[in-house]
């Protein structure tokens, strides 16, 4: 069997959990029902993920970075639908990285990140801004209920995928390293968090019950019951002026009501 590279290294983890709920919820600003009648009367679902080329690693191969190297891949997403440049590094990325206390060359300041934390700076400064001339890349993250697939689907092709949380389990790591999908597996090395939490980038559905995910620069196939039972956060990234970057005829049919969510809190809450 072939073996990507990056299956072969180690992988870091590093989600330290996702912090506090966001301010809203997708369903209060956006119409899930009408979306979904939307896609089915075109016969058609919208996948921003196949305009991307490379998924990057962004440093998580080797620290702990994942909830920023997972929204760097989000925005990946975006710059592509919106027809710009992919300009974010690795750079980028470790500086946002640093904001969690990490210093390079002191592995004991690698500690992870949570979700909540991750948003903030992305909200407030931006992955390509500075504290004293910040670019921020959101509007604000909405959190999806827990076993709500169909919001979780509609925001996946509204906002190019969704940011989650998981408690990793032990055995899903020789899973990784053999090229196959998360499926859940009893027994031994089962337990959620055995392995550490990671966060990662629900990209696209494959397959009845089956997604996609973005982690260590490569796209992973997860199972439903492997989701159910340890993706324990799911939230989508509101880009900053995605009103003007979504296809003219999405923004028309109104399932986005941008100026309700303007309305509702603006701010992700401060980990």
């Amino acid at each position: 069997m072939y073996v990507h590279p990056n299956r072969t290294h180690a992988t870091k983890l590093g989600c330290t959990g996702p912090g506090a709920a966001p301010p809203v919820n997708v369903r209060e600003f956006v119409d899930i029902e009408k979306a979904q009648a939307y896609s089915v009367r075109v016969e058609t679902l919208v996948d921003w993920s196949t305009l991307v080329r490379v998924w990057e690693a962004y440093l998580n191969t080797e620290i702990g970075c994942c909830t920023c190297s997972s929204a760097a891949n989000g925005k990946k997403i975006a710059t592509a639908a919106a027809g710009e440049p992919d300009t974010v590094t690795n750079y980028n990325v470790l500086c946002m990285y640093e904001h969690s206390g990490y210093e390079p060359g002191k592995p004991e300041t690698d500690r992870g990140w949570t979700l909540e934390a991750a948003e903030e700076y992305m909200q407030t400064i931006g992955l390509q801004g500075t504290e004293a001339n910040p670019d921020p890349d959101i509007i604000t993250a909405a959190t999806i209920d827990p076993d709500d697939e169909d919001a979780l689907q509609v925001s996946c092709e509204l906002f190019g995928g969704a940011h989650v949380a998981a408690e990793m389990p032990e055995n899903a790591e020789m899973q990784y390293r053999e090229g196959k999908a998360w499926t859940y597996k009893s027994g031994a090395g089962s337990a959620p968090g055995s392995w550490g939490g990671h966060a990662l980038w629900v990209v696209r559905s494959v397959l009845k019950g089956f997604f996609e995910l973005e982690t260590w620069g490569m796209l992973q196939p997860v199972g439903p019951a492997w989701r159910k039972a340890y993706i324990v956060d799911k939230r989508a990234l509101i880009w900053k002026d995605w009103e003007k970057k979504m296809p003219a005829e999405v923004v028309e049919l109104g399932v986005v009501d941008f100026s309700k969510l303007e309305s509702l809190l603006p701010q992700v809450s401060k980990a």
